[in-house]
């Protein structure tokens, strides 16, 4: 049940209110403040309408959302005094971290424990407002201000401004001071129409504790409109979408740029190591993101150049390729009709049947694909691989609904030998980890007594469509880029960061401003009235704020050395990318002749096109030392609070066959039939089984 289901009923119930929603779908310019204001009014009561159904079905459940913790914990604690006064002297410190991650609920929250600022309780608050990057999740960096106002009128309350860093060189840090002052003002706008305040994140420079590092440690890509470099896919013709050919040739020069540092033997600094150089790794390198829709450009880039990665901290992982091809397979198994996700598997590494091979399989007679494929393999006409896949899919077939979850994806993996074909690839590790995880997940899926391969593909496709799930981390020791977006990055730092993609720009495609002071602000046609159109532009204030705290946080996150890729812009009045703050302080328009732009301290190194470095089709894989055994290690516990019954133990003890029958997969126990005998003794007595089993009868 979502919020979203609650909508729909609300409207579905109110059909009145069509020709209002015929404004806010469709536009109506002739729209004027009587309307707007009846749309407004026709809004809260939708709203309202949802909101109770809402609470209605969660109050069914006996369930309540992350909001309703906050927002019943503030009601216990404003209402009860003997509980505020409990709660205030129980703490006698209180630390709160990543303050500039709260929001003003919260902050209602935190004060009860201090009552008010009146108890004798030390506190200590540890934020940076700059770093304040969660507005999705409803932070409020206008919080960092109230508290430090607040603190300052308590006796020997005070602000400690930290502006040391251990993490940066001295360039990285000349470039980040140099970048940010313009764009991060601390900006304050006071009573405007009623609108109390609007706070945003201040600078302050930074003060490096490290020296000056490696050559070259601030480099930028530029990628001029209409320009065409050797290898750029545009040159062979093709007149693809300009967007699309400048994220493509970005992602390249990423790539080519990360595998030519490795290869010719470039140096960082060892921070841990008394600053002493030492080659780049792929395992110092972190490429960060603001969103996912580029990221397929970004993999496909990095395996032409050979070049492993990992897709870590909640991108990637249902949706990599390892995991869609395993998802079809199962499919397969659980509708033999299911043409299309046969054809996937056909394709996969777990078979690669060629197109001619295919389309010699379309030829053959057959209701679906899978009997296609079969009279196909006894036609004589078939290659080693498909009389191959025909004989294991038609096995897997018989066998899919008598083995485990687990079972059935070992099974699959022995068969096919799809460990071999990803085994000596860049991105095996990756691959293979991705996989252990999966089986994890089938392991803990059938570890809460769910053993149906429908449930299971059922869940798998239902994640693929909600879940954001990081891909599998991988050993340590393995050498691969670390890809994930800026806001996962967020408190880890990096020898080398690649930013690429800076010119991509915010989406506005906001339908409504809803604010903590004034309420709901619907567009119309983009437009709102004269009167709160002050509020539209604090609203773009803010998105632009946090847009300029987002890239600090990610130029911040690199030690030794920052490349960034982009296109070529002018300078925008507004802020919609981080291109635009780079254009506040370097003319992108065109590259300088000498090849660097000079900022006080630092020279940044621009590149125009491609650097030199070997792409797959002349690239060796990665060494491998040695092939280690796959899954064959113990399988840890995965079932927490499960209670095994002496009669489950005593089962497995004299039968384990015996136990995964009936206790694992369910399978009913065999009726018996007890024998009368007339010789017996006769009693009223139940039998112990038979009282068992009426008493577990009556429990269930």
């Amino acid at each position: 049940i979502t919020a979203a289901e609650a909508i729909v009923e609300a409207v579905a119930q109110r059909e009145s209110t069509h020709g209002v929603f015929d404004i806010i779908l469709f536009g109506n310019e002739a729209a004027d403040t009587g309307d707007y204001l009846r749309l407004l009014r026709t809004i809260v009561e939708l709203y309202q309408a949802s909101e109770n159904n809402y609470t209605r079905k969660k109050y069914l459940m006996g369930a309540l959302d992350f909001d309703d913790l906050q927002i019943l914990a503030l009601r216990l604690v404003s209402a009860h005094e003997s509980v505020r006064n409990t709660l205030a002297s129980r703490f006698k410190h209180v630390m709160v971290d990543e303050f500039q991650d709260t929001n003003f609920l919260q902050y209602e929250i935190f004060l009860s424990l201090l009552d008010n600022f009146t108890s004798e309780a030390r506190l200590f608050v540890v934020g940076d407002p700059k770093q304040s990057i969660y507005r999705f999740r409803n932070a409020q960096v206008e919080v960092s201000h109230t508290a430090a106002e607040n603190l300052s009128r308590i006796d020997n309350g005070f602000s400690l401004p930290l502006s040391e860093s251990f993490r940066m060189n001295s360039d990285i840090a000349a470039f980040v001071n140099d970048t940010f002052p313009g764009v991060l003002r601390g900006s304050r706008v006071f009573g405007l129409a009623g609108f109390p305040s609007l706070d945003q994140a201040g600078y302050n420079a930074l003060v490096p504790r490290r020296p000056a590092g490696v050559r070259d440690p601030i480099e930028l890509f530029i990628r001029g409109k209409g320009s065409r470099e050797a290898g750029d896919p545009e040159e062979n013709g093709n007149d693809a979408d300009a967007e699309i050919s400048q994220g493509d040739v970005q992602a390249m020069f990423a790539a080519a740029r990360i595998r030519q540092m490795v290869d010719s033997g470039e140096t960082v600094k060892a921070v841990r190591n008394g600053e002493l150089e030492k080659p780049i790794n792929y395992g110092d390198i972190a490429i960060l993101l603001r969103a996912r829709s580029r990221l397929p450009l970004l993999e496909e880039a990095l395996t032409r150049y050979g070049v492993p990665y990992v897709v870590s901290a909640g991108i990637g992982f249902y949706s990599a390729q390892e995991i869609f091809d395993l998802t079809n397979y199962l499919t397969f198994l659980l509708d033999n009709n299911a043409d299309i996700a046969l054809l996937g598997v056909l394709r996969s590494p777990f078979f690669g049947i060629s197109e001619n091979e295919l389309y010699g399989m379309s030829l053959m007679e057959g209701e679906n694909l899978f009997e296609r494929l079969n009279a196909f393999a006894e036609s004589g006409k078939a290659g080693d691989e498909v009389k191959y896949a025909a004989s294991v899919l038609g096995e897997e077939n018989q066998l899919a609904q008598r083995q485990t979850i687990p079972q059935l994806i070992n099974r699959i993996l022995e068969r096919t030998g799809w460990l071999g074909a990803y085994r000596l690839s860049p991105t095996g590790d990756q691959r293979i980890a991705n996989l252990r995880k999966l089986l994890g997940i089938a392991r803990e899926f059938e570890g809460r007594g769910f053993n149906s391969l429908y449930d299971f593909v059922e869940r798998i496709k239902y994640l693929k469509e909600t879940a954001r799930e990081g891909q599998a981390p991988i050993e340590e020791a393995v050498n691969a880029v670390n890809i994930m977006t800026v806001h996962a990055a967020k408190g880890l730092e990096f020898p080398v960061v690649v930013i690429p993609f800076c010119d991509a720009t915010t989406r506005h495609g906001t339908s409504m401003i809803i604010n903590d002071h004034v309420g709901i602000l619907p567009f119309v046609r983009s437009v709102i009235p004269p009167a709160l159109s002050l509020y539209e532009g604090l609203e773009k204030v803010s998105e632009q704020s946090e847009l300029s705290r987002l890239f600090y946080v990610a130029c911040t996150r690199a030690m030794d050395k920052l490349i960034l890729t982009t296109a070529s812009k002018k300078e925008s009045l507004s802020i919609n990318s981080f291109t635009d703050i780079l254009s506040r302080s370097l003319d992108l328009t065109a590259a300088p002749a000498d090849g660097y732009f000079e900022l006080p301290g630092v020279k940044i190194r621009v590149h125009t096109s491609l650097p030199d470095a070997e792409s797959s089709g002349e690239s060796k894989p990665p060494a491998k030392t040695e092939i280690g055994a796959f899954f064959l290690d113990s399988i840890p516990a995965g079932i927490d609070g499960e209670i095994y019954s002496a009669t489950v133990l005593q089962t497995f003890r004299l039968c384990p066959t015996k136990y995964f029958l009936r206790y694992r997969l369910g399978m009913p126990t065999p009726e018996t039939r007890r024998r009368f005998d007339e010789n017996g003794e006769h009693n009223d007595l139940i039998l112990s089984t038979v009282k068992g089993q009426l008493v577990h009868s009556v429990l269930e």
